[in-house]
C-alpha cells in the first residue's frame, strides 16, 4: 500500500508547494470566468474575497471549482458583493471621449450579439422555402428566376 509520510519534511513541503499551485489555477480560473470582480477598487475586492470565503466557511465547503462558483452566486444573489460596472482605467477615459465614441466602444466592448431566433427561417404565408439570409441568391436574381419561370421573360 502506498501512503504520503507528511511526517517527512521534504515531501511536506512539496505537497504543500503543490496545494498551493492548485489554490492559485483554481483562483484564476474563476477570475477568468468573473472579470467583473478585477473591476472593483482594491478595498471592496478584499471584501468580495471575504464574502465569498465566508460563504464556503459557513457551509464547510472545500476549494474547489464547483464550490466557488456557487459560493459567489450565494453571495451575489443574497446582494453581498461590491461589482461596479466599469473597470476604473474605462471610467477615465469615457471623461475624455465624444458620446458617439463612448457608445461605439460600449457596443463593441459589452453588447451582446442578438441570439438566433427559429421563427426568422420558417416560411411566411404563401412562401415555399424559408427565408434565410444565408442563401446563394439575392433579391434580383430571385425576382429575375420567377419571371423567367412565369415566361414573363
Amino acid at each position: 500500500m502506498d501512503s504520503i509520510d507528511l511526517t517527512v519534511p521534504a515531501v511536506r513541503a512539496r505537497v504543500e508547494e503543490l496545494g498551493a499551485a492548485a489554490e492559485r489555477s483554481i483562483m484564476a480560473d474563476f477570475v477568468a470566468r468573473h472579470p467583473e470582480l478585477l473591476n472593483a477598487p482594491l478595498d471592496a475586492d478584499i471584501r468580495n474575497k471575504q464574502v465569498i470565503d465566508a460563504v464556503m466557511t459557513q457551509n464547510g465547503l472545500a476549494l474547489t471549482p464547483e464550490n466557488l462558483e456557487w459560493s459567489y452566486r450565494v453571495a451575489l444573489d443574497a446582494g453581498e458583493l461590491t461589482l461596479p460596472m466599469y473597470h476604473p482605467a474605462e471610467s477615465q477615459a469615457f471623461e475624455r471621449m465624444s458620446t458617439k465614441q463612448i457608445g461605439e466602444y460600449l457596443k463593441a466592448r459589452y453588447q451582446a450579439p442578438r441570439p438566433p431566433n427559429a421563427w426568422e427561417f420558417f416560411p411566411e404565408t404563401g412562401e415555399r422555402t424559408p427565408r434565410n439570409e444565408s442563401s446563394a441568391m439575392d433579391e434580383e436574381a430571385l425576382v429575375a428566376l420567377r419571371e423567367k419561370l412565369m415566361g414573363i421573360r
